[in-house]
C-alpha cells in the first residue's frame, strides 16, 4: 500500500500528478496550516506566447492560524477574470481551447468562489479527468480523518500512513528537512523519496520548460497522450 501526502494547490505542477497517481492512496493535506511565505499553494505557473506567467488567487487573511480547506478567497480582487484573459492569450490557438478543456475552463472561471477550497478541489479534479482519471488511487481529504500533527510533520505524516496500513510512503525531496525516517522504517513503512522527471512536450514558446501547472500539459498534449508523460 503506498500513500503520498501533499497539500492543496491550485493548478498543480505535473510533477504533483505523477507522484498523486502513482500512489495507492492519496491525502489532500486540507487541514495544514496556511502561511504567507509558502506562496506556492495559490498561483499557477504557465507559458505562452510571451513566456512564462504566475498568477496567484489572492487570499483573506484574518491574522489567525487557518487552515488551507478555511481559506477564503479575497472577491473584491478581478483575479478570475484576469487569470481567464491570461490563459487565453497563452493557449487559444491550441486544439484543447476549442475543446471540452476550453469550454471548462470558460465555466470556470466565470463562477463566483469564496472559499479557497472552491477553487482548488475542482480544477484538481478536472485535471485528473483530462489525464485519464483517478484509476486506481483513492483521494482522501485529511480535514476528514481525526488525525492531529501537533506541530510535528514528520509524526502527522507517519500517522496518516499507518492510518492506511502504508508500506511505502511517496514523498518529495524536500521532506528529508523533517522527515524522522528511523520511525517510518520502525513503523515497517519505507520512504520512497520521488525521482520523476518531466518528460519534454509541444509548449508554445521554446525552450521547454519542465513542471509548469498541469494546465499547460493538457493544453499542449493530446488527451490520447497526456497520461503516458505523467507516469
Amino acid at each position: 500500500m503506498r500513500v503520498s501526502i501533499y497539500q492543496p494547490l491550485y493548478m498543480p505542477p505535473v510533477h504533483y500528478f505523477n507522484r498523486m497517481l502513482g500512489s495507492d492512496v492519496f491525502v489532500l493535506l486540507d487541514s495544514a496550516q496556511f502561511t504567507r511565505s509558502a506562496r506556492y499553494r495559490n498561483t499557477m505557473t504557465i507559458k505562452g506566447r510571451g513566456g512564462i506567467s504566475t498568477m496567484s488567487v489572492p487570499i483573506t487573511h484574518t491574522g489567525k492560524r487557518e487552515r488551507i480547506v478555511d481559506l477564503m478567497v479575497d472577491d473584491k480582487q478581478a483575479w478570475q477574470r484576469k487569470h481567464y484573459a491570461a490563459l487565453y492569450h497563452s493557449y487559444c490557438k491550441t486544439d484543447a481551447w476549442k475543446g471540452k478543456e476550453g469550454e471548462f475552463l470558460e465555466g470556470f472561471y466565470r463562477v463566483p468562489r469564496k472559499h479557497f477550497r472552491e477553487v482548488y478541489e475542482p480544477a484538481l479534479d478536472w485535471g485528473v479527468e483530462m489525464v485519464g482519471g483517478w484509476g486506481s488511487t483513492t483521494r482522501i481529504r485529511s480535514s476528514e480523518l481525526n488525525i492531529r500533527g501537533n506541530n510535528d510533520p514528520s509524526g502527522w505524516m507517519l500517522d496518516i500512513c499507518k492510518h492506511f496500513g502504508a508500506d511505502e510512503y511517496l514523498c518529495g525531496g524536500s521532506s528529508a528537512l523533517y522527515l524522522n525516517e528511523k520511525a517510518f522504517e520502525s513503523a515497517g513503512i519505507k520512504v520512497v523519496v520521488q525521482d520523476w522527471i518531466c518528460c519534454e512536450y509541444p509548449q508554445r514558446k521554446a525552450p521547454f520548460t519542465p513542471n509548469l501547472s498541469i494546465l499547460d500539459l493538457i493544453m499542449n498534449v493530446p488527451e490520447e497522450d497526456r497520461r503516458g508523460l505523467l507516469l
